[in-house]
């Protein structure tokens, strides 16, 4: 007695006449790319990643994964007893995303967000200030 005879209820029971679809490994696999860190990442969806400002491909990292079309979350805490160099990174992540239709925005004290082109930052309205 096969064990899809057995089973009580009716998704675990094969069908006898129904001829299974081929499942094809190589197309799934063509969906998914896996990053160095070994993340499987699948193709259309837009990804929130944390960058550590201090690592020296910090820039190319950041730039890499806005043109990817995720959203990047920068960490500057590591960097702030450098500000010329902080000032220097963030300046080039910024160009790279404005120019390719992105934008940036600062969201704490310690956290700048970029995000790729085809999203857009709502900022709230500017209050009326009386100089």
């Amino acid at each position: 007695m096969a064990m899809m005879d057995w089973l009580p209820f009716p998704w675990g029971k094969a069908k006898k006449n129904e001829a299974e679809e081929p499942f094809d490994v190589e197309k799934y696999l063509k969906g998914l790319s896996v990053n160095k860190e070994g993340f499987i990442e699948e193709e259309g969806i837009i990804y929130v990643k944390a960058v550590s400002l201090d690592r020296d491909t910090a820039v190319e990292d950041a730039i890499k994964e806005v043109d990817r079309g995720n959203v990047v979350i920068l960490n500057l805490r590591e960097m702030t007893h450098n500000p010329i160099a902080l000032n220097d990174k963030v300046r080039d992540i910024r160009d790279h995303a404005v120019q390719n239709g992105g934008d940036m925005c600062r969201i704490s004290e310690v956290k700048i967000m970029v995000i790729p082109r085809g999203m857009a930052i709502a900022y709230p309205p500017a209050e009326n200030v009386a100089t």
